[in-house]
């Protein structure tokens, strides 16, 4: 229910629920909606039951939340924990310190690792993974496997293999991949070493089981952009924000913290730790600052967006563009409604005569 907005797809959930609270009144129902991240739930139940008295609200977790930013400097990670809790250190300098790699054959220039944001998040994940799987969320799909190839990097020769609990799920997965993808995928590659990749690519026939076996499994890592982070139940104790954009926009509080949310798992974690990525190499005071104080809004729960109607911010554009080109608001709903765009034209030809 908190899936609303101005998007197209939030506006035709709208007209759903519309149209189901239509049923549910006609047949003597009953709503019940479950939301982890509703700031006006009266504004909701007023919709729905024509009622504010209906929210129960309840702050209980079953794991305490511990919040902070990974900072990269270009040599160490630094993790600054937003904690008020005097007993646990609020600050872990050089967590990730970057390490001198061997020189390859006729290499002069020296490498290291992590060298960049990516390889930095990446060596914090894998650090982070003796706590339990983490769950590292990326803003577009190509850097779902350019963070993988990083882990990957991660993973030592001597330590054992990844060992899948359930084998039906795995080979059900992998048959599938290789049905869709050919043998030499990297969905199988990745997920063989417990690296659980995920975006929206993925075609149903190998999207259902890869979360089906995410569901029964342990993994190092779960790498995805947000269509996983919101639709499937994880099983994670760590949250890593690679980024705070999605597409190049930025995502809503609402969705940060629908994704942070599944930090923590359930009567396993004492608490679920959440990390934005801040990357402030090569990069002046004023714009670092900047960047902090976006990122600290985020991880400020009271800044969550409202769940707004899309369908009266459409109406209200609508209604302002009949107003600028002087037609009739009525009418510009019926001729929308009716599918005459091509009417549309005729009548603004007509005020402009």
């Amino acid at each position: 229910i908190d899936r609303l907005g101005t998007d197209k797809r939030l506006i035709v959930n709208e007209m759903f629920y519309e149209e189901l609270k239509y049923h549910v009144k006609a047949n003597g129902g009953r709503f019940l909606l479950l939301s982890a991240v509703l700031p006006n739930a009266e504004d909701l139940s007023e919709w729905l039951t024509d009622s504010t008295d209906n929210v129960y609200k309840e702050n209980w977790r079953p794991s305490d939340e511990r919040i902070g930013i990974m900072e990269w400097n270009g040599v160490s990670v630094n993790l600054n924990w937003k904690s008020t809790d005097a007993e646990r250190n609020s600050f872990n300098p050089n967590f990730i310190m970057r390490q001198k790699l061997p020189k390859k054959p006729k290499e002069r220039i020296m490498h290291y690792f992590p060298e960049n944001k990516n390889q930095a998040i990446a060596s914090t994940a894998y650090k982070l993974r003796k706590f339990g799987p983490v769950l590292i969320f990326v803003g577009i799909k190509k850097s779902v496997f350019a963070i993988a190839r990083e882990y990957e990097k991660c993973i030592q020769p001597e330590e054992q293999k990844f060992r899948f609990r359930n084998k039906a799920n795995w080979r059900a997965f992998k048959l599938a991949c290789i049905e869709s993808y050919g043998e030499d995928t990297e969905w199988v590659k990745f997920a063989k070493q417990g690296i659980f990749c995920h975006n929206a690519d993925l075609i149903s026939d190998v999207r259902i089981p890869l979360e089906r076996l995410m569901r029964s499994e342990k993994p190092r890592v779960i790498i995805a952009t947000s269509t996983l982070g919101q639709g499937v139940n994880l099983g994670v104790s760590t949250v890593i924000f690679s980024t705070l954009y999605q597409s190049g926009n930025p995502i809503t509080k609402r969705d940060f913290w629908n994704i942070a949310g599944r930090a923590g798992r359930a009567f396993v974690d004492h608490e679920g730790k959440i990390l934005v990525a801040h990357d402030i190499t090569k990069k002046d005071e004023n714009k670092i600052n900047w960047e902090r104080k976006m990122i600290s809004a985020y991880l400020n729960k009271s800044n969550i967006d409202r769940a707004e109607s899309g369908c009266l911010e459409l109406i209200r554009t609508l209604k302002t563009v009949a107003q600028l080109n002087g037609i009739a608001f009525d009418n510009l709903i019926n001729l929308l409604a009716e599918n005459r765009i091509n009417e549309i034209d005729e009548s603004l030809d007509e005020v402009n005569d």
